[in-house]
């Protein structure tokens, strides 16, 4: 928002320019027009009344923000008598004005090209009337050079490209030396005219540049056949003229569009189109002696040739941010309607067919009028008489755009012919029309055509209606006759299918002349049955009628409810759940068959560490040739390398999902499980995810295999060691500078492979070299800590001590003097640091033999953990560093190092911390490279015991009766099972030890009403408030039409997920404020007929608040459905709120 600020309320200015040149016999491109203008501080025109003198004459009035001729004509001397400053002569001027208040006093001067002096005393005059010669021969170009300063000697020289045309000499004495400049053919494109001279020990110089002038790419456009008064529905065929300069018939192709000119309410639409077509010149300039060196007349020239910048045509582009009130995508609408209203209607009547029975709707192809309707002012009783026997005339299609035509071409003669059907909405059309040949000439042309009934009727209908709403219907009925017009408007809903009319309603109607009538209709939806529907609305009359019929789905007010129960299971014991309460409250549609019955599903994993190996083979590879992502590959070959070696049973098991039929133990956590989701994963934005995901689990099958894996080493390596620069540093990619932080980052993971196998040579060989550049930047970090007494050493020194420490590495006496340095002061810091850099820092001192150190620095980060039975321990302060994408984990990995090397007994906290790892790769899917190697690294520490194949398998039970499974996924033992019925009990009795979990999914059909709040993991609170009242939640209270009012969802995460995504099914009377899709804070938008979703690609652990405006467009009596979140990486956690009812009046 701009805010004026000031001490004076008022602006008053005037744009005389500086300098002014006389009209003459040449031509020149300043404006000829001057005007003063008088704004308050907003910038707003102020009208008053200015009184002008110059020089000090008379005095003179005129209005504010009024243009002045400087002359009545440029050309004719004699008639200069009423301009501003007509028959002043060549000199300084001075202009004095009031106006109001204000006051201003502005010098200009005021030359021609007859001037044999120049008008003021100056060292260097200079003036070019233009930059291009006139395609009309008789035109010149005048340069002007001129000194108030006796004996100049001048030297000039003109170029044209490579061609020195002129090189000569002439002298100046208080003079001036005008030149005239017409276009000759050894110009080529242009010239280039530079003027040197000294004067007193001081250069002066100056440059003309004339270009060729470049021929016109101008088309003209016009009109054969065209009419400005159309019928809705009625064929046409206009013909469009296209011509050049010289009044010739032009071949050109034609780019042509009608749309409907409602729309540039919403956002104005043009088309724009700017070729960038211009001329080099060779670069010239004078050079002066510079320390003692000579320099004469310096060229330089590019290659002479003319580029054409053709640019793209811009037909307009989807606005990143949100549109005002009531904005619909107009640009996409044009290009949906490309190939046909038809086949767009029939595609739409489908999918909106088999979307009724989850809820959802079809994107509405119908044009919503005004949002706010007022009731009608008078009504007519029923003496009015239903007309007889007269058809209705139903208007269907209601595209908002009537033709977009990119490939029209025109003839010989000049005519672009344009056929096509108008739409039957009544309303004004704008034509936008766009031409250009093989020469790039180009031209536009556009215009408006009405079409329009005697009567027409204009309906406001709903997206949709939830089963049960009473909703009123409003329709506007505009008469452009010259006579009152009566009759009946009926509202109709038909089954497509059948054709059979489920429900009407007729009202009367009475319209003045040329006036407009708004008519009500009262809808109580409870008789109709949710399907989708043809809606026609009719007005009839004697002798005539109108209608419009648009699809319109009515929803059940039955809604699928997804309850679930996520639980986790360690070491040998039972679990019992109560399947009571995942369904106390639910309820069955009625009518329906057994099979609508509540649905149970549950899901079992036995073994989940081995999610840890499926996590690896999106290292193995490279994603991109930087020095962070090999090393993180090279980091993931040299762990599969020694699991082979270690733990042979990982070979077995994914040879055993290598011929697995269907392979869905491979399949990404976003691809399964659709049928618990709230959306299918192609209505969100995370397909690419879960293709990526999967793809990356396949690779598995190749993942151990022997040669392939030496392979993989050795690219990496290669690959590793041509980022290395001589001084040991690396570089982030190939050709770009060494940076310390990114060596610090790849030597921390090549030295964390000490924990895992013996060090390869030639990665211990990069290594040392990469600490030998370490090493130094460290040493001239250690002198400006003593020369500037800092106390703290840097992030990089304390990474840089932990490479020591962990690769043992041997430093010479310099090295070793800072390293010891640098521990003294880090044992003095432990409270600036986080528990990340404690952890680090209690490997640090044990590496060095400084236990006492080691042992506190634990101690501290120990303080900070919170453990409980389901996610183990873990961190939840800001001590603990947090980052978007790698939530606490490398807090978490860090201080699972400084247990194994310092409390090696306590395994107890080690697995715990461990378990929250594998909790977390449970929500979370870990694309970040070295955290994800860091994590996995931890994990699989002296955890070999997690990953074994022959684990005793759970007996489930429901009710008693054991559950029958034929497989399980190896390794992880996941099973999934379903069943149905009223059950009460489901019990677990675990066999193995480690952590096993599952969930278990119930879903049944329950009444919006009925709809309680319900959270597993992730809590959802929605509330409705006022727009001006933003605390005052509304629900329960009467609305407005009119109102504007705000959706705040607030959700509540237990833990950090990733692939959130959040439903919103709303009232039939809510319209989105801002109904584009976009990115809005740190979630993505999609506002759809009933429904607007949110997508989170992170959802961190605490409280986030959606807000999201609306407008209540109709009246009557509506219900909301739910509100829901879930993880779509792991759809056990989720949360839900109750519907809300809404009245408007």
């Amino acid at each position: 928002i701009d805010v004026p600020l000031g001490s004076h309320p008022t602006v008053f200015s005037c744009n005389l320019p500086e300098q002014i040149l006389r009209p003459g016999r040449e031509k020149s491109g300043q404006d000829q027009h001057v005007k003063f203008t008088y704004l308050n501080l907003s910038g707003q025109e102020i009208k008053a009344t200015v009184r002008y003198s110059i020089d000090g004459g008379n005095w003179k009035e005129v209005t504010t923000n009024t243009d002045m001729l400087l002359y009545d004509s440029i050309f004719d001397k004699a008639s200069v008598k009423d301009g501003l400053i007509s028959m002043l002569p060549s000199g300084r001027h001075t202009l004095e004005a009031i106006c109001e208040k204000d006051t201003l006093k502005k010098d200009f001067d005021i030359f021609s090209m007859d001037d044999k002096a120049p008008i003021s005393n100056t060292h260097c005059w200079f003036y070019q009337t233009a930059g291009c010669f006139s395609e009309n021969s008789e035109d010149s170009v005048y340069v002007q050079i001129g000194s108030s300063d006796a004996s100049v000697h001048v030297l000039y020289t003109i170029v044209s490209g490579n061609t020195l045309l002129e090189s000569k000499t002439f002298e100046l004495n208080k003079s001036l030396c005008t030149r005239a400049f017409s276009y000759k053919p050894e110009y080529g494109n242009g010239i280039v005219i530079n003027y040197a001279w000294v004067k007193d020990g001081i250069t002066y110089t100056q440059q003309a540049r004339i270009e060729k002038p470049l021929s016109s790419k101008k088309l003209h456009l016009s009109w054969s056949t065209f009419r400005n008064r159309l019928v809705p529905g009625q064929k046409e065929q206009w013909t469009l003229n296209i011509k050049d300069d010289n009044q010739h018939p032009v071949r050109a192709q034609v780019i042509v569009s009608l749309y409907d000119k409602s729309l540039d309410q919403l956002k104005p639409f043009t088309w724009t189109f700017f070729p960038n077509i211009y001329i080099n010149l060779p670069s010239v300039s004078w050079n002066y002696n510079r320390g003692g060196y000579e320099y004469g007349l310096t060229v330089s020239n590019m290659l002479n040739e003319t580029y054409y910048d053709e640019r793209e045509l811009d037909f307009g582009q989807i606005d990143q941010m949100f549109l005002p009130l009531g904005n619909r995508n107009y640009n996409e609408s044009v290009f949906n309607a490309v190939g046909g209203e038809g086949s767009l209607r029939k595609s739409r009547a489908l999918q909106a067919k088999s979307m009724l029975a989850s809820g959802a709707t079809p994107e509405s192809g119908n044009k919503l009028f005004d949002v706010v309707e007022k009731m009608p002012s008078t009504s007519f009783g029923s003496n009015v008489p239903v007309p007889e026997g007269s058809s209705s005339q139903l208007r269907e299609n209601l595209s908002e755009t009537a033709f977009f035509y990119p490939n029209i071409e025109s003839d010989d003669k000049g005519n672009a012919k344009i056929s096509f059907t108008l739409p039957e909405s009544v309303t004004t059309w704008r034509f936008l029309g766009f031409a250009h040949d093989k020469e790039m000439r180009y031209g536009f042309i556009d215009g408006e055509t009405v079409a329009s009934k005697q009567i027409m009727i204009q309906p406001n209908l709903p997206r949709f209606i939830r089963q049960g709403d009473d909703a009123v219907i409003k329709a506007q009925i505009s008469n452009t006759s010259n006579k009152i017009q009566r009759g009946v408007a009926l509202l109709q809903f038909v089954n497509p299918e059948s054709q059979k009319i489920v429900f009407t309603q007729t009202v009367h109607y009475q319209v003045e002349a040329g006036g407009n009538e708004t008519v009500a209709f009262n809808l109580n939806s409870s008789s109709l049955d949710p399907d989708l529907y043809v809606v026609r609305v009719i007005a009839k009359g004697n002798g005539f009628s109108d209608g419009e019929q648009h699809y319109m789905p009515v929803i059940s007010r039955q809604e699928l409810i997804l309850n679930t129960l996520p639980f986790t299971l360690e070491g040998i014991g039972d679990k019992v759940i109560d399947l009571q309460n995942l369904t106390e409250k639910t309820s069955v549609i009625k009518g329906k068959s057994s099979s609508d019955q509540p649905r149970y599903t549950l899901e079992y994993t036995n073994n989940p560490a081995w999610m840890m190996v499926q996590a690896l083979p999106a290292l193995s590879t490279p994603q991109a040739d930087n020095a962070i992502d090999i090393a993180a590959a090279y980091y993931s070959n040299r762990i599969s390398k020694d699991l082979l070696y270690r733990l042979p049973q990982i070979k077995t098991v994914i040879d055993l999902w290598k011929h697995n039929s269907k392979n869905e133990v491979l399949n990404s956590e976003l691809a399964r499980n659709e049928e618990l989701k709230q959306l299918l994963l192609s209505e969100t934005p995370w397909v690419l995810d879960a293709d990526k995901e999967t793809g990356q689990r396949q690779a598995l099958i190749n993942y151990f295999d022997v040669n392939q894996v030496e392979q993989r080493l050795s690219d990496d390596l290669g690959k590793l060691k041509s980022l290395q620069n001589i001084d040991g540093s690396w570089s982030w990619w190939k050709g770009m500078s060494g940076s310390r932080e990114l060596t610090q980052a790849v030597a921390t993971i090549l030295a964390r492979l000490h924990v895992f196998s013996a060090p390869d040579s030639s990665a211990e060989d990069m290594l040392q070299r990469a600490i030998a550049f370490m090493q130094g930047e460290v040493s001239d970090e250690v002198k400006n800590m003593k020369k500037d007494s800092i106390n703290d050493p840097s992030e990089f020194s304390l990474h840089y001590l932990y490479i020591l420490a962990i690769d043992d590495a041997k430093l010479n006496k310099e090295g070793e003097a800072d390293k010891q340095y640098l521990l003294h002061k880090l044992a003095t810091m432990p409270a600036a640091l986080t528990i990340y850099g404690k952890a680090r820092g209690a490997v640090i001192f044990a590496k060095n033999n400084m236990m006492k150190q080691a042992r506190q620095y634990l101690q501290s980060a120990e303080e900070y953990t919170v453990q409980n039975s389901e996610t183990g321990r873990y961190y939840d302060t800001p001590k603990a560093y947090y980052s978007w994408r790698d939530y606490r984990i490398p807090t978490e990995v860090a201080v699972i190092e400084a247990y194994h090397l310092l409390k090696p007994q306590d395994t107890k906290s080690v697995e715990e911390m461990q378990r929250w790892l594998l909790l977390s790769k449970r929500t979370q899917l870990w694309d970040t490279p070295v955290n994800s190697v860091d994590a996995v690294s931890a994990f699989m520490t002296d955890s070999s015991h997690s990953f074994t194949t022959d684990s005793p398998k759970a007996i489930i039970k429901i009710d008693s009766h054991q559950l029958k499974v034929v497989t399980s996924q190896a390794g992880l033992g996941y099973i999934r099972a379903t069943f149905q019925g009223n059950k009460k009990k489901l019990s677990i009795e675990k066999k193995n030890n480690g952590i096993s979990w599952g969930a278990v999914y119930v879903q049944t059909f329950q009444d919006v009403s009925d709809i309680a709040a319900k959270s597993s993991g992730i809590t959802v609170t929605r509330e409705l408030l006022e727009d001006k009242d933003k605390s005052a939640d509304v629900q329960g209270t009467t609305l407005h039409v009119g109102d504007k009012v705000k959706v705040r969802i607030t959700l509540k995460a237990d833990r950090d997920y990733d692939f959130v995504e959040v439903v919103d099914k709303r009232a039939a009377c809510l319209e989105p404020v801002a109904p584009l899709s976009g990115y809005q804070r740190s979630y993505y938008i999609t506002p759809k007929d009933n429904v607007t979703n949110y997508y989170f690609d992170r959802l961190s652990k605490g409280t986030h608040v959606i807000e999201t405006e609306y407008y209540i467009d109709r009246e009557g009596n509506y219900q909301s459905g739910s509100c829901t979140a879930q993880c779509a990486y792991s759809p056990a956690y989720q949360g839900r709120a109750a519907s809300v009812s809404l009245i408007v009046k």
